[in-house]
């Protein structure tokens, strides 16, 4: 991964662009590693009435590196009609990891757990592993229908809960003899034993969408930030997507955006003393308009890009313009942890969906610092997958 340093964050600017394409996430709910509980998310959204193809699957491996992916398939009925939709997924995804020696009893393993259909009639072997992403796409062409990434920076099992539902039908279109498939892309970086499982149901019906038309696309993307300003002014981080005839987001609606956000502590971080280690990061995904994506990112590029500027300093307000009266925010995430945690949270936009983009606007995710705590002088790892679903 090539680390580019600005100040007080470092942007993850090549960050495994490939590794990342497939999948995509955001929030509702949230996960901390650590010995507190947390409710499992509410399932009940409309998941009644709709049918559910199980998708299980668990391996152990060491590795230092994510240079091998491992895929499992699974079909749908061969009776469906042609329109079947992609409706959502539920059940649980885990990790368990053994402790670093050369990290003194901490871990840094992580896992982007994939869930793609293959477009031409053909499909992997269950338990196949594969070197690259290029090689997935050549092999298995495919759409990314969702990914949720899992990291871990104590030993043991972690254990994250999934329940999307999403509010609009997305079409997929599998020719016969195709699949849908997992992917498991994770390692500890240790060579120690690694397991990696997936207890799914993918959601799906039939009939036709309200939006025939999709295009889809993902503000994924991962940084190092620092989540104090008790010291003084930080930066603020952001993935924006903007809004042009031609795309990245065309103009129309975004009918649909959902996935999962992390936010895991440095190792370093487990010398905070119990109870004086609380930090925070707050990430909202938002719609810049009114000319304010243009003021916000002056001169930006016409593609995906990457962008920070100065939060305020101690309990001074946060001047970024997410926070203006120009912006429409889609989901509004808090990850908070305490020392050495890693905080997950899930997300899906429900109510604030479909909503109108035109030409010049953009969407965005800002990630800002949210504690003002002196024990926290380090920064930690913010990974962000989300998919967002349009209809030009």
């Amino acid at each position: 991964m090539t680390i580019v340093h600005e100040g007080d964050i470092t942007l993850s600017r090549s960050y495994r662009t490939l590794r990342r394409s497939l999948l995509w996430a955001l929030a509702a709910m949230s996960f901390c590693t650590g010995p507190s509980a947390h409710a499992s998310p509410d399932t009940s959204l409309n998941a009644s009435g709709l049918l559910r193809l199980p998708m299980k699957a668990e391996l152990t491996k060491r590795t230092t590196s994510f240079q091998v992916k491992n895929l499992y398939a699974f079909r749908l009925p061969d009776s469906l009609p042609q329109d079947v939709n992609f409706r959502g997924i539920v059940g649980t995804l885990s990790t368990t990891s053994t402790a670093n020696p050369s990290l003194h009893g901490a871990v840094n393993s992580e896992t982007l757990f994939g869930i793609a259909y293959t477009t031409q009639g053909n499909c992997p072997v269950s338990g196949q592993t594969i070197g690259s992403y290029a090689e997935i796409y050549a092999r298995f062409p495919s759409q990314g229908l969702a990914g949720l990434i899992v990291k871990q920076a104590r030993p043991g099992k972690q254990t994250f809960p999934v329940a999307l539902v999403l509010p609009e039908r997305l079409p997929m279109h599998i020719k016969p003899g195709g699949c849908i498939f997992v992917s498991f892309d994770g390692t500890d970086f240790a060579n120690e034993p690694y397991t990696m499982s997936s207890d799914l149901q993918l959601l799906y019906d039939t009939g036709a969408p309200r939006w025939p038309d999709q295009t889809y696309t993902g503000l994924d993307s991962e940084f190092i930030v620092s989540p104090s300003t008790a010291h003084g002014p930080v930066l603020n981080a952001y993935t924006v997507l903007p809004v042009s005839a031609k795309g990245p987001i065309y103009p129309g609606k975004l009918i649909s955006l959902y996935g999962n956000v992390s936010a895991t502590a440095p190792p370093e971080f487990a010398n905070i003393p119990h109870g004086q280690g609380e930090w925070s990061v707050r990430d909202i995904v938002a719609i810049y308009q009114h000319g304010s994506c243009e003021r916000a990112f002056p001169h930006h590029s016409a593609n995906k890009f990457m962008w920070n500027d100065r939060s305020g300093g101690g309990n001074a307000p946060n001047p970024s313009l997410v926070l203006g009266p120009d912006t429409t925010r889609l989901l509004d995430m808090t990850l908070t942890g305490d020392g050495l945690d890693s905080v997950m949270t899930q997300a899906n936009a429900i109510k604030t969906v479909p909503a109108t983009v035109t030409e010049g606007d953009c969407v965005a995710v800002a990630i800002l610092p949210n504690s003002v705590n002196a024990a926290i002088n380090g920064a930690v790892n913010v990974e962000i997958q989300i998919k967002v679903v349009s209809s030009p």
